[in-house]
């Protein structure tokens, strides 16, 4: 072959390796792209991911504006394969409607905090989780403000875990608590928790171990951009993989904290008596009210979770000292006028307005009215039970009956009081004040109405008192 065609034919070769590259390029141009596939489903093919990545970002920075988090990683797996299409491409606005309703999953870097190999909680950041720890600690020993923890600890392995988790799992600070001691109880440690945690508390906090897990690193919120900039595939693990992996968050943990603990406690006052000859037998009055102290109990105290187990009263100051009730009792003797035997007294002091004349009860002598003074004391006219305390429209209006304690049979009854003093049930010494005189039920003026009955018969009073109308009594 001479020179020249050798030339020529390689001119030839050059020529044809050119227009192929057109071709190739012209290929490419017009017929390549990319297939985009979420979970392993194609939602569409581009020959531009701009308006997919866009939208992936931009559905990203609302989820985490949502959560209140930094660091949003896309859970569901994501995929962007080249590929040459004859057969056209999908538009950008379908691209980005089906990629922001496929996507669906999220992921977050955090950390998580692990008992005896358990997860018990997810959280934002290392921070959260030490947070979460210390609101367990105040809710269980149920630490108040001016409480102090000595001394805390878990007998249970606890350490935290930098991870990548689903948002889906993140746990509020105060959930911890709230598993342990309850809801009620975890909130009210929460409310006030910066001014409960005391160096101790910290430093137990502080010293949870904490492990790095290096694939966090890997998975940061600049990674799917830059697998789409590169056109391939995330390394996120798709939804069904995120349930296989998923744990059992319950654990158990024993908690113990020991607390110093002041409380304000209520000092009792006494009841002191003292008698007063100036009033009669039976009465009472409050000479001085009595007023309880105050004083401040210093404990220490063990808990087990939020079981008190042990508590030690370290000092007792009385800060207020209680101001002792005196009641006077009265010793004065009723000065009533006594029964022909000298076993009964007449119920009050006056003069008697009606007895034995007319008709009725005190036509007949059952009955005798004793006028005096609103408020006269009404005696017992002997030692007995209250049977009647009461007004129960009878027209004795307030009325006591008293069941001797030497007989049974006989009662005794006084009628018309303004107040009771002797209520039903009650015990009573002859002498003693068990009302004040009166006008209620049927009656015209202030009096007591006085009858004595053998077995709910009324008795003559004139076998046991020298009585007359008129008389001075």
């Amino acid at each position: 072959m001479t020179e020249t065609k050798r030339r020529n034919r390689r001119l030839a070769l050059i020529a044809a390796g050119m227009i192929a590259a057109l071709i190739l390029a012209v290929c490419s141009t017009l017929f390549r792209g990319y297939d985009i596939r979420i979970d392993d489903k194609s939602i569409g093919y581009t020959q531009n991911t701009k308006a997919f990545s866009s939208a992936i970002n931009a559905q990203k920075k609302t989820v985490a504006d949502d959560r209140n988090l930094d660091n949003i990683i896309i859970a569901n797996k994501v995929t962007v394969k080249p590929v040459l299409r004859f057969e056209g491409w999908t538009s950008d606005d379908k691209i980005v409607s089906e990629s922001l309703s496929k996507v669906t999953d999220y992921d977050t870097a955090g950390a998580v905090l692990y008992a005896d190999n358990k997860p018990i909680g997810f959280y934002k950041s290392q921070n959260d989780a030490g947070d979460a720890v210390t609101k367990l600690v105040l809710a269980s020993a149920n630490v108040q403000t001016n409480d102090l923890v000595v001394d805390c600890g878990f007998d249970n392995d606890l350490k935290m875990k930098d991870e990548t988790f689903n948002i889906k799992k993140l746990t509020p600070s105060t959930n911890l608590a709230s598993s342990v001691v309850g809801v009620a109880q975890a909130n009210q440690a929460n409310e006030a928790t910066s001014e409960k945690i005391s160096e101790k508390l910290s430093e137990t906090v502080s010293k949870i171990p904490v492990e790095q897990d290096s694939a966090v690193n890997k998975r940061d919120t600049a990674k799917t951009e830059q697998v789409l900039a590169a056109t391939g595939s995330t390394d996120q693990p798709s939804t069904a993989e995120q349930a296989e992996n998923a744990e059992n968050d319950d654990a158990s943990l024993n908690l113990t904290t020991v607390k110093s603990e002041s409380v304000v406690e209520q000092v009792p006052y006494s009841l002191i008596t003292q008698e007063d000859a100036n009033a009669f037998k039976g009465s009472q009055n409050v000479a001085q009210q009595g007023e309880p102290g105050q004083a401040i109990r210093n404990e220490i105290k063990v808990y087990k979770g939020d079981k008190v187990v042990q508590s030690t009263t370290m000092s007792y100051t009385v800060t207020k000292a209680p101001v002792n009730e005196i009641v006077s009792v009265g010793t004065k003797a009723a000065n009533t006028k006594t029964s022909k035997d000298g076993k009964i007294l007449l119920p009050c002091n006056g003069y008697i307005s009606s007895f034995a004349r007319g008709s009725g009860a005190h036509g007949d002598g059952t009955a005798v009215d004793i006028a005096n003074n609103h408020g006269t004391p009404i005696y017992a006219s002997v030692s007995g039970t209250v049977t009647k305390s009461a007004d129960e429209n009878d027209g004795y209006g307030n009325c006591i009956i008293i069941k001797s304690d030497e007989d049974s049979s006989m009662t005794f009854l006084s009628a018309h009081m303004s107040s009771l003093i002797a209520k039903k049930g009650d015990h009573v010494d002859q002498g003693q004040v068990i009302g004040l005189m009166g006008s209620t039920g049927d009656s015209t003026g202030d009096h007591c109405h006085f009858e004595i009955q053998i077995n709910n018969v009324r008795q003559n009073l004139t076998k046991y008192f020298d009585l007359s109308e008129g008389m001075n009594v």
